[in-house]
């Protein structure tokens, strides 16, 4: 039945017809036409349309009567009658014919020259469109024929098969379609496939490859050519005919097998048994004609229909059962070995009870072994079977594929069957590889229930044949140096000494062939006997595990043409015995490659010319390249062009590659006309075909020869930079060298790590203890400036701009010892799964000739699994491209529920130390018997087997497995617990072991979900549930050096029987401390050896505790060391020394860095450095080595240190520095005077002193020499005070030396032995010598660096020559005008010896040189300091006054003109002189610069004039805030200042207080002394702290001692200058006297006063601990401790007393084993005057706090290192004896005087009275003391009287009950009355009455003194302990008595009674009596 099918594009009017004229002798037997029902329409493309438009046909229907025969053609008219003009068929409808015809009797195609007419008639030319969518033009003659067209007579597929994926009735099915083409489609093909009825496609198709197990170029053999489907352009699905159709732009070729897969859903019922054969495979060719097709239908199981076996094709069954599992013996092709193999099937199970006969289908061409039961291999029960097969029957072996049981056989649904059954192995199937296994009828139907169930069983998928073999080469170009890559797939493992053998083709005859270096194998070549082809033979040194090899050999091609043969690849038993070989998998044989003529040109243009260059690997990128074939200029090939288009390994061309080939000039240089000039581009290429790196191209014209062509490639780059990164191309005859391909801008050598391999601990967070660590190693291609890692999702970095938490560290790549240097950033930032991370540009990038490793805290996800990779990326300097990569993600296991690793040690972790740890855990999982735990300890840490072997407990639970303690290596250590099972053994089954019997069962069972299982909690004993937590105590030693952040982590993992990680967690390290080992520093005998000198050779050496990148050598001792111009070097092997530049600076010369190093942790580091500068001073060589890391940000991180240490001596050299020539006096007498210390000395005068500083590098003992000779002979050496003194730190220690002189010129110190003091080598030591200079000193050039000077050396009587030697060297910078100058002494200078009072003026007068004298330099006169020279100079003239000459202080008087000599100079006198030794003044001749002391060309002093303080005191009642106390105010003018006083003259007394008294004269004031007829008016001064007394008619020198009382108001707190003036002034206001240093009485203050204690251990004794507190208390530690902590002044804080007790506060505990002691200190707080400082009321808060004792104590701590106190161990806290209180001073009146006796030299009692304002705890003690002459007439404590005057209670005296009496005297004129030690004096009147004698006269001062002390030691008015006191003016002889009778007398009887004290008791008694 042929059917045509017209579109009519312009519709048929009514009226017109459609001629269809079919080409002639080609069908037979036509008949009449009918119309053809839209029901069985054809599918063709625009069967859509159609169907859509049907609504649109005038009269709603066709004409099936419309067609007629017209002589050999059919004619279609319209109906005449319809409306003229209008359509009968509408424009873009279809017209249908369909008629018999009979198929000739030949193949007929679109080749053949056969053509239809068809053509429409009209009254005007109406177009054609046919069905293939071609448009014709409407220009079609109305007489002639229409547009012609061919079609094909379809043929006979010779082989088809659809296979099935599922057999279940209703069940989606996966069908798998194979054709032979045996007629080509061109230039473009189809083929659909028809399903039987019930089939559904679905509405949409995708027609897939099957794989790379089926495919040609796949995993499979060589041989194999099943063909994919090129060029799919779509797959449509067209329902109701169940069809799906796949069109392709390119050809189906004939001779080629192709393969593809269709989804369908199977039927739910089926009929008729053939049905399921009905399913039909067509090609088709462009058009749409069928070109072929397969008859009777395509399910056939033979791939063709089997005329004795109708039930061959496969049907539907009712269900699926589960698929048995097969199971193979050896799959060796029987072909080769001609040996039967067996398959085992098992388990098989039905789902029902079924009696019905079974078939076992194979794939083709697998056979079926006919004998089944000859064979051997038949066994009808198997492993694990539960029932014999039924009835033992044995199967019927039927047309190689099928296995039946024809006879049916009942399976029980309860019983599991299996059998093994022998086959023969193919060497591939042809197409399918699944089995199929099938229970029932084979003639019924699904519908009649006869076919019960069915599965598919998967083939194996290990044949034993080589797969995916290929032949690879560079190039096929004539005589070309290439590599060969022989690439092969293997299925079995290849054992040692089992191999490969490569037999080449025919063109390998001449091809000259090297072995590769392998690195898990050998190589040989040879060649074959016969033909003389290659031989390659690879034999494994070591087991090769299945999967892809490749061998790359290194060729040369021939010299001449070769086609190209057929090689063989197989691997064999033993490839050395070829070609006698046993198999281990199949050979197969592969096309080699032809030797071809050179290409004239091939070239890779420049990825900067190129359009879409993009080198970053996976990226899609293009290359331009370019080529020229050999030959004429155009001229062309004579046939169609192929070319082979070798790409660089890794970039992959698709199995279509058209659209990776672009050939148009315009597309590939879009932008550079000049370029489109210069080439060509290259026609389309019809076909491309990609295999990995390689592309097959065909083109359907040849290619033109000369003519400079170009191409484009647009491939996906390698992901890895390729080994041959090489492009090469082979058009038709002729082959291209070799080209280099871009550099893939790709990381190299990445890896990936993770400190622990889990999950995300829950709650933790990035840097955390449980944070993780992401360790990257790479190296860059390029660049870079900045970089991007980005983790798969649920990895997460943080959220920060911080670089903390990474580590960024290089290497160079050249370096054969690669340095690791720190990569300085800019920035980071890290935002969950994405960092980024910024370089310090410019002087920081990442380089391509480093590779780096980048350490990252973050956290990994919370799910466990495989996840997506980690890509890296970098952005190339300016923002460029940089490089990328992606990296695999390590396999994830789940987190640990608990993770804790604690130290329980008390001791500070220290490396070497011991520590005890508890570890616990607890795992997510259900732990199993035969699991392990595994907890690792970090890098370095061991296990302390000094205990014991095993020093591990297990602590929780209470039992369980033992656990073992294990080190895999040196510092990595485990304990390993494996989980025992409740019987206490090995839990794993005693299966019986079926490993060599293929017919074996392996069982396996899955762990228990976490939850609740039946355990013993107090056993580690299987099944240990997940979450149950795990104890371990151990102990370990610390390892030397700290581990890196990412391998310092505790690590605790479960491992199921198995060995598979189940669970896994980590903990972070703490830091411990650690110490280099070993360090030292040699001074080597290669170099220079003497100090100061260039060219030394040191050598260090130490072992590091921690890596590290850079080493800073510091020369600290002695001074003078210089690496500026060092160089480092490596001398670890003599023969290959590498030195390099030390970076030494002038800046620091003692410091040298070695940077950019790789230290290792624990590895000796040794360094030889060159051209050292020697210390200049030589001695003991003190070094530190120090190692560092640079950090992330730039800045240097401190590593290790050795310390300062003491290296070696260095010989042979004394170094004498700081040398001054000066006066005896400003170095000796008085060092600290500036004049005397700036002065030269004076030649000939023996007051030259000569000092300097020397040190010796070499050891100077007792007994050697050290020699001084000035071969100058400047000085005349004396041994008068010669000294020499070690200095120790900030002292002098005298040396002990026997000085002689050597000639006249030279002194000899002979070292004298000492036990104390010895001349040590690198110590300073200060020489002194005293000499008489007898020439003037030279200074050395001012550009001389070393200039002559004493030769010093040491003599030793052993040795030959001096030890140590200056060479008379000295560096001239030592010799200045300051230091090393001499002057002449002044004739002629005298001054007058006077005296004067402080800030008295008076005249100077003496002698000085005149100008002649002066010989033209200016006469100075130079003041001691505080003396102001009254300016102008007179009566004698002067140039100037400077107040300040040349930086002494002391003014001076420059250019002094006298012609006579004579001097007189009016001055003012200081307050007082600087000291006694520094009155002298000065007289000098200047230099140039006559204000340069070191200029001075003569000078001469003399002291003369004296300064006397006038003697002046002051007593008042010094009584805070008191109001008109009487001021008692004593002077004594001297002789000189009443000598410029007249008789009788007016003259002023000046009183100043300290700053806060008020003065007040007025009726407050009396002139006690003069007296009438001398008047005294007092005036208050111009400050309220100032008084004046103007005197009149005070004859002074009668007077003597001056006497007034003023009132006085006193302030709140001692003011900080506590000092009166005094001051006697002539009546010109000019001071004559003075005195400027009267001491104030101090006022009490308001204080807060506490007692603490402090508990104290590790003391030597009770006495040692009193001492101990009296250093504390006397050094400040105390006051200043507790200053700091109050953050009071020092000054405010008063220790009032420390007492050492044994024992500790009973509320402090300290350690036990050593003597402990309490420290109790009392102590007062007074409020300071000072800014900022804090109230009593904030002091007594912050004594409240809880943090005082704690700071107190380390205040303390501080304080006493600082005070250099033996250090001693305090409690942790103080403990507060009693709270801080304010107590408030005594607030007393001026006592009184009563007296009952005033006649001379009676006895009678005198009262003081007492009145106290306020109560008072203060008190201690009451001193009275009486003016001279009067006496106390006190025996006992009963002779006073203690009285209550008013107050609440009676003074609180000392009482009876306790030691000694209250009262104390120790002369006639002190009483001393102490209290009670809690006494508490109450407001109010006491009086103490004192039997006492009159004196003989009155007292020139007559003042009593009352104090009120708070100690009981206090001896006078200014002891420190005197709160207050009074001076009270006495009643003179003949004064009125006054004393009553007493109110309340204390009864002193009762006190205990014992003899008062009296001061040296006898001696003192007998004195005053």
């Amino acid at each position: 039945v042929l059917s045509v099918r017209l579109l009519l594009a312009a519709g048929l009017p009514y009226g017109g017809s459609v001629l269809v004229v079919p080409p002639p002798d080609i069908f037979t037997s036509v008949g009449n036409a009918s119309f053809l029902p839209s029901s069985s329409q054809l599918p063709v493309a625009s069967l859509e349309a159609v169907l859509e438009n049907t609504s649109e046909l005038n009269n709603s229907g066709w004409w099936p009567d419309g067609w007629w025969h017209d002589g050999g053609a059919w004619r279609f008219t319209a109906d005449f009658s319809g409306p003229a003009g209008e359509f009968a068929i509408l424009p873009g409808m279809s017209v249908y014919l369909q008629v018999s015809v009979r198929n000739p009797s030949f193949t007929v195609n679109s080749t053949s020259g056969y053509g239809w007419e068809l053509a429409v008639w009209d009254e005007e030319t109406t177009g054609l469109q046919l069905s293939s969518g071609f448009e014709v033009p409407a220009s079609v003659s109305s007489a002639g024929s229409g547009f012609a067209r061919y079609a094909t007579v379809a043929a006979k597929l010779t082989f088809v098969q659809v296979l099935p994926s599922s057999l279940a009735a209703g069940a989606q099915n996966t069908i798998q379609v194979f054709f032979a083409v045996g007629v080509t489609a061109y230039p473009a093909s189809g083929v659909e496939v028809e399903a039987p009825p019930g089939f559904d496609f679905g509405s949409s198709c995708s027609a897939e490859d099957l794989g790379d197990d089926y495919h040609r170029g796949g995993n499979v053999p060589s041989f194999v050519t099943l063909e994919r489907l090129r060029n799919t352009k779509a797959c449509t699905v067209y329902p109701e005919l169940r069809l799906a159709s796949v069109s392709m732009d390119r050809p189906l070729y004939q001779g080629k097998t192709y393969g593809f897969s269709l989804n369908v859903q199977n039927p739910s019922s089926q009929a008729a048994p053939e049905e399921q054969l009905q399913w039909i495979v067509r090609t088709r060719d462009a058009t749409g004609a069928i070109l072929e097709e397969s008859f009777g239908g395509a399910a056939w199981y033979q791939g063709m229909p089997q005329a004795e076996i109708r039930n061959d094709g496969w049907s539907l069954y009712a269900s699926e059962m589960v698929a048995p599992t097969l199971r193979w013996g050896d799959l060796l092709p029987f072909s080769t070995t001609m040996i039967t193999a067996s398959v085992t099937i098992f388990p098989v199970q039905v789902p029902y009870h079924v009696t019905c006969p079974v078939r076992i289908v194979a794939p083709l061409p697998w056979v079926w072994e006919p004998a089944v039961e000859q064979s051997g291999y038949w066994k009808d029960t198997v492993t694990g079977s539960t029932a014999p097969w039924p009835n033992g029957t044995i199967p019927v072996a039927t047309g190689e594929t099928y296995l039946q049981w024809d006879t049916p056989l009942f399976f029980s649904a309860s019983e599991t069957y299996g059998i093994r059954v022998p086959l023969r192995v193919p060497w591939w199937p042809t197409t399918g590889s699944s089995f199929i296994i099938e229970f029932g009828y084979r003639n019924g139907s699904l519908d009649d229930g006869h076919n019960h169930f069915a599965a598919v069983m998967p083939g194996p998928s290990a044949l034993r044949v080589i797969r995916s073999a290929w032949v690879d080469h560079l190039t096929g170009r004539m005589e070309e140096e290439q590599v060969v890559r022989v690439q092969v797939t293997t299925v079995s493992p290849i054992y040692r000494q089992e191999g490969f053998v490569f037999e080449g083709g025919s063109a390998t005859r001449r091809l000259e062939c090297t072995c590769p270096s392998l690195e898990d194998a050998e190589c040989d070549i040879t060649s074959e006997a016969a033909t003389g082809s290659l031989v390659l033979q690879i034999v494994a040194t070591r087991t090769l595990n299945p999967g892809r090899h490749s061998f790359s050999f290194k060729c040369t091609n021939p010299p001449n043409l070769y086609a190209a043969g057929t090689w063989k690849v197989g691997a064999y038993q033993d490839p050395l015995s070829y070609p006698e070989l046993d198999m281990v998998d199949a050979a197969t044989e592969l096309a080699g490659f032809s030797i071809q003529e050179s290409m004239f040109r091939f070239e890779r243009l420049e990825g900067k010319w190129t359009a879409g260059f993009d080198p970053r690997p996976l990226r899609q990128g293009s290359t331009i390249l370019l080529f020229s074939l050999p030959g004429d200029p155009g001229a062309v090939a004579a046939s169609n062009s192929k070319a082979r288009l070798r790409a660089p390994e890794g970039m992959n061309f698709s199995m279509n590659c058209l659209d990776q080939i672009v050939t148009d000039i315009l597309q590939i240089f879009p932008d550079n006309e000049t370029l489109r000039e210069q080439y060509q581009g290259i026609a389309a290429p019809f076909t491309c075909e990609g295999r990995d790196n390689m592309a097959l191209l065909e083109w359907q014209v040849p290619m033109p020869h000369n003519v400079s062509l170009a191409f484009r490639v647009d491939a996906v780059n390698p992901e890895l930079q390729a080994t041959y990164n090489l492009w090469a191309l082979e058009v038709d005859d002729a082959s291209s060298r070799s080209v280099a391909g871009a550099i893939v801008q790709t990381f190299k050598d990445v890896s990936l790590e993770l400190a622990s391999q889990s999950a995300r601990m829950a709650g933790s967070k990035v840097g955390d203890l449980y944070s993780n660590i992401i360790r990257l190693i790479f190296s860059p291609s390029t660049e870079a400036e900045s970089m991007v890692v980005t983790a798969p999702a649920g990895f997460d970095f943080g959220n920060s701009s911080s670089c903390d938490g990474l580590k960024f560290i290089g290497r160079e790549l050249a370096d054969p010892y690669p340095v690791p240097f720190t990569l300085e950033l800019s920035g980071c930032n890290q935002l969950q799964n994405r960092l980024e991370v910024v370089f310090a540009l410019p002087d920081f990038n990442m380089t391509p000739t480093a590779y780096y490793t980048l350490d990252v805290d973050l956290l990994t996800p919370e799910l466990t699994g495989s996840f997506d990779r980690f890509h890296l990326s970098s952005t190339a300097i300016g923002g460029g491209i940089g490089d990328e990569v992606y990296i695999d993600t390590p396999i994830l296991a789940s987190s640990l529920q608990i993770f804790q690793v604690k130290t329980v040690s008390t001791e500070n972790p220290r490396s070497g130390e011991t520590a005890v740890i508890d570890a616990e855990f607890a795992f997510p999982v259900t732990a199993y018997a035969a699991s392990n735990i595994r907890l690792s300890l970090p890098p370095g840490f061991i296990f302390n087997e000094t205990v014991r072997k095993c020093p591990v407990d297990l602590t929780s639970p209470s039992s369980g497995p033992v656990p073992t303690c294990r080190c895999f290596s040196i510092g990595d250590c485990a304990i390993l617990l494996n989980v025992i099972s409740n019987s206490g053994g090995d839990d794993a089954d005693d299966a019986e072991d079926n490993s060599t019997d293929s017919d074996a069962v392996i069982s396996t069972t899955t762990p228990a979900a976490c939850g609740d299982v039946d355990h013993d909690p107090n056993m580690l004993a299987a099944p240990w549930p997940c979450g149950g937590n795990i104890s371990v105590r151990m102990e370990v030693i610390y390892p030397a050096t700290v581990p890196s952040d990412f391998a310092y982590n505790w690590l605790t993992q479960l491992n199921d029987a198995s060995d598979e990680l189940l669970s896994m967690g980590s903990m972070r390290g703490w830091i411990f401390e650690t110490a280099m080992q070993g360090p030292s520093v040699r001074l080597l005998p290669s170099g220079a050896l003497r100090a100061g000198a260039y060219g030394a050779v040191l050598s260090i050496y130490f072992v590091p505790a921690n890596p590290a990148q850079k080493v800073v050598i510091t020369a600290s001792k002695p001074d003078g060391w210089s690496f500026d111009r060092a160089s480092v070097c490596d001398v670890a092997d003599e023969d290959n020394v590498v030195c390099i530049n030390g970076l030494g600076s002038t800046a620091s010369p003692q410091v040298l860095q070695i940077d950019n190093l790789e230290i290792k942790a624990q590895v000796a580091f040794a360094r030889e450095i060159r051209d050292v500068k020697l210390a200049d001073g030589g001695g003991l060589a003190t070094f530190e080595l120090a190692t560092f890391i640079r950090g992330q940000t730039g800045e240097q991180v401190a590593v290790d240190s050795s310390g300062e240490m003491v290296s070696f001596l260095v010989p042979g050299v004394v170094e004498v520095t700081d040398i001054n020539v000066r006066v005896y006096r400003g170095f000796i007498t008085d060092p600290g005077d500036k004049i005397f210390a700036l002065l030269p000395p004076r030649l000939a005068v023996k007051e030259s002193v000569l000092t300097f500083f020397i040190q010796f590098s070499q050891e100077v003992r007792a007994n050697d020499a050290i020699v001084f000779d000035d071969p100058s002979g400047s000085f005349l050496f004396s041994k008068d005070d010669l000294l020499m003194q070690q200095v120790q730190g900030s002292s002098l220690q005298n040396v002990p030396i026997r000085p002689s002189l050597k000639g006249q010129t030279g002194m000899k110190l002979i070292v004298q032995a000492s036990n104390a003091v010895t001349v040590a080598p690198n110590v300073r030591h200060y020489v002194r010598m005293i000499a008489t200079l007898r020439d003037w000193l030279k200074l050395p050039p001012a550009d001389a660096v070393h200039t002559q000077w004493f030769n010093v050396y040491v003599e030793r009587e052993s040795e030959p020559l001096p030890t140590c030697v200056n060479d008379a060297l000295l560096e001239a910078k030592y010799l200045t005008e300051d230091k090393w100058a001499a002057a002449y002494k002044t004739y002629p200078f005298f001054l007058k010896q006077q005296s004067g009072a402080p800030l008295a003026q008076i005249q100077v007068m003496g002698t000085i040189p005149t100008p002649e004298q002066a010989t033209g330099g200016d006469v100075i006169l130079i003041a001691p300091i505080g003396v102001t020279l009254l300016s102008p100079c007179m009566p004698t003239p002067c140039k100037e006054v400077v107040q300040d000459w040349s930086g002494t202080g002391r003014p001076a008087a420059v250019g002094l003109n006298s012609s006579t000599g004579s001097l007189a100079l009016r001055v003012e006198l200081p307050r007082d002189w600087e000291s006694e030794n520094r009155k002298d003044w000065l007289v000098m001749v200047g230099g140039a610069d006559p204000y340069n002391s070191y200029q001075v060309a003569a000078w001469n002093n003399e002291p003369s004039v004296s300064l006397r303080q006038m003697p002046a005191d002051v007593s008042y009642a010094a009584v805070a805030k008191t109001l008109n106390v009487q001021l008692t105010v004593k002077l004594t003018p001297g002789e000189a200042a009443i000598a410029l006083i007249p008789g009788g003259a007016r003259c002023y007394v000046k009183v100043r207080a300290p700053n806060g008294y008020v003065l007040k004269c007025g009726t407050l004031f009396q002139s006690i002394s003069p007296t009438a007829p001398a008047e005294a008016i007092c005036e208050e001064g111009e400050t309220t702290n100032e008084a004046i007394v103007a005197l009149d008619n005070a004859i002074l020198e009668n007077v003597g001692t001056l006497m007034f009382t003023f009132g006085m108001d006193t302030p709140a707190i001692n003011p900080s200058n506590n000092i009166f003036v005094m001051s006697l002034l002539d009546a010109g206001n000019i001071s004559v006297d003075a005195n400027v240093q009267v001491p104030a009485m101090k006022i009490p203050q308001q204080r807060i006063q506490s007692s603490i204690a402090y508990g104290i251990t590790g003391i030597e004794s009770l006495d040692w601990l009193q001492q101990w507190a009296v250093a504390a208390r006397d050094s400040g530690a105390l006051a200043s401790s507790m200053a700091e902590t109050l953050q009071v002044p020092t000054a405010s804080v008063e220790i009032d007393g420390v007492e050492a007790k044994l024992g500790v506060p009973s509320s402090r505990r300290l350690q036990a084993g050593s003597l402990s002691g309490t420290l109790q200190v009392d102590f007062s707080i007074y409020e300071s005057e000072e800014a900022d400082s804090p109230s009593l009321a904030e002091i007594e808060t912050a004594m409240s706090q809880a943090s005082f004792t704690t700071e107190l104590v380390q205040n303390l701590g501080d304080a006493v290192s600082e005070a250099g106190l033996s250090s001693v161990t305090l409690a942790s806290e103080a403990y507060k004896l009693s709270d801080g209180k304010v107590l408030q001073p005594p607030n007393c009146t001026t006592p009184t005087l009563r007296w009952s006796t005033s006649a001379a030299q009676t006895e009678g009692k005198v009262r003081v009275d007492l009145i106290f304002q306020s109560s008072t705890t203060l008190l201690k003690a009451v001193l009275v003391k009486m003016p001279e002459g009067y006496e106390h007439l006190m025996r006992s404590a009963d002779d006073m009287s203690v009285i209550q005057r008013g107050a609440a209670s009676p003074f609180p005296v000392l009482d009876n009950g306790e030691d000694g009496s209250f009262l104390e005297t120790w002369s006639p004129q002190t009483i001393r009355v102490l209290l009670k030690d809690d006494a508490n004096v109450l407001a109010g009147g006491y009086a103490f009455e004192i039997p006492f004698k009159m004196p003989a006269r009155n007292p020139k001062e007559n003042f009593w003194e009352v104090s009120l002390c708070m100690d009981v030691h206090c001896d006078g008015p200014r002891h420190e302990s005197v709160i207050t006191s009074f001076s009270i003016l006495g009643f003179a002889i003949g004064d009125t008595p006054n004393l009553l009778t007493s109110e309340t007398v204390y009864d002193a009887s009762c006190s205990f009674r014992r003899p008062m004290l009296f001061g040296l008791l006898v001696a003192v008694s007998s004195h005053w009596r």
